[in-house]
């Protein structure tokens, strides 16, 4: 009897209970994915279950050849000043053109993208955690091809290479001098099939590195860095940096970097 009274009671309690459960909620109607970038896709992302030293979003727009050559023009609230180069004349001799800003100025330029037609491709994510280079754009490279590019005063220059792949690399770090900054490198690098960076221990003896086409400088949070190509130049292999993929129209790609984690 005892039994029967025990089952019966705890058959009331699962219905009591089952009748207070709430509903389940309604699931939330899908949004479409907006199609303009808004300024709070730029803000750094969560936390990394490493030690994440710097972070960084490489936003990749692509733009006509005639949109493209007024790009240093459109973008004039940008400066230069804050970026070294290894070699200016070089860098400029190669077609290449770069320009520095800060968040507040972020607004101001994906606004002025948009009004030039830029169209964006997608987004490259790069988690810095130890002193290793990161791809932005490259491609592989024949055994045996001459690599062309100027130097300064557009004297041209070559190197034969064996197979490999030249890519455009960046490169972040803490900035020790200046707490919450990171030291930022970009630079054209020709890896050897046979090696590989993550191999090399932070060594890059086994690479070619091009300083005709590297700059540096400092960045902090919200910073961004604007690297394009307004006028492609045909007798250099950094050119292919900037070539958007195959489509109806021809079309250069134009890299917007942006710091969202800068040391500790």
């Amino acid at each position: 009897m005892k039994t029967s009274c025990s089952i019966l009671l705890c058959l009331l309690v699962c219905f009591e209970l089952s009748c207070q459960m709430p509903p389940p909620s309604a699931q939330p109607p899908a949004t479409s994915e907006l199609t303009r970038l808004k300024i709070t896709d730029l803000l750094p992302t969560e936390t990394s279950p490493v030690q994440v030293h710097c972070a960084f979003a490489v936003l990749l727009y692509c733009l006509s050849p005639e949109q493209m050559q007024n790009v240093p023009k459109a973008l004039s609230m940008l400066t230069g000043r804050t970026i070294t180069f290894a070699d200016p004349a070089a860098f400029e001799s190669n077609g290449l053109w770069a320009s520095a800003g800060t968040y507040d100025q972020t607004a101001a330029v994906l606004e002025t993208l948009n009004a030039l037609g830029a169209r964006r491709l997608g987004t490259k994510k790069f988690l810095f955690f130890q002193d290793y280079p990161e791809e932005i754009n490259g491609f592989p490279v024949e055994a045996g091809q001459t690599l062309f590019y100027l130097g300064s005063d557009r004297i041209p220059a070559a190197k034969q290479v064996p197979a490999g792949r030249l890519a455009l690399m960046l490169r972040a770090r803490p900035d020790t001098p200046q707490r919450g900054f990171a030291s930022v490198r970009i630079e054209p690098l020709f890896q050897p099939a046979f090696s590989g960076f993550r191999r090399a221990a932070g060594s890059l003896f086994e690479t070619l590195s091009f300083r005709e086409g590297r700059l540096m400088t400092s960045m902090t949070e919200g910073d961004v860095l604007v690297l394009a190509s307004p006028k492609m130049e045909e007798m250099s292999i950094f050119s292919r940096f900037f070539l958007a993929p195959p489509s109806k129209e021809p079309a250069h790609m134009l890299y917007l970097i942006v710091c969202q984690k800068a040391g500790e």
